[in-house]
């Protein structure tokens, strides 16, 4: 019996495993993606007022064919064909010798959620005062007087990042993130790569 107990328990702590394995859905939808089938009208538009999608809601499928489905209309794309896509997306800039302007500056599209940021000082030269990063020319609304050293490899930490989401009330917008020398850019040239995903 107490050999059958502890079969169990171990039985038990399996499924528990199993279940933390598993990738979590967002109670409100999912990432989702087009079949292979249709490359050539990856961007496109489904749904709309008079149409089959149940909630009766405009999509603008990206150039991969993707867009986040909210849970009422899950069922419908996945009888098209549609599966769970990958949510994850990088955008770089290389080299920022000075503060960034409007055409050096990297566009996070509408709805992009920040994961994490990452500098990295390639010529031995420490950023002084470290790096701000904002939604405006010389702002630091996203973070603030980040350490960079010289050839410093670092991401900004979780608690240091200010702002992951950009619009107003339930509208996302798409936002330029400006590269900014706190105090001075002594001669340094930096990577900056931002993770995020799309809600």
């Amino acid at each position: 019996m107490i050999f059958r107990n502890r079969i169990f328990a171990l039985g038990l702590a399996a499924l528990a495993a199993l279940a933390v394995a598993q990738p979590a859905q967002a109670a409100y939808g999912v990432y989702m993606c087009a079949p292979e089938a249709t490359i050539g009208a990856q961007s496109r538009t489904i749904g709309g007022t008079g149409t089959a999608v149940p909630s009766q809601a405009t999509y603008s499928l990206n150039g991969q064919g993707c867009a986040f489905i909210a849970n009422a209309d899950v069922g419908y794309f996945a009888s098209l064909g549609f599966s769970g896509g990958q949510n994850l997306f990088s955008i770089s800039v290389v080299g920022l010798t000075a503060n960034s302007t409007t055409s050096n500056s990297p566009t996070l599209p509408a709805g992009a959620y920040v994961h994490q940021i990452v500098l990295a000082e390639t010529t031995n030269n420490a950023v002084t005062g470290g790096v701000d990063l904002g939604t405006a020319a010389s702002g630091a609304q996203v973070a603030s007087a980040v350490t960079l050293s010289g050839n410093g490899l670092t991401f900004i930490a979780d608690s240091a990042l200010l702002k992951r989401v950009f619009g107003t009330g339930p509208a996302p917008a798409a936002q330029q993130i400006f590269y900014t020398c706190h105090t001075g850019c002594n001669s340094s040239s930096v990577n900056l790569t931002i993770f995020y995903s799309l809600f």
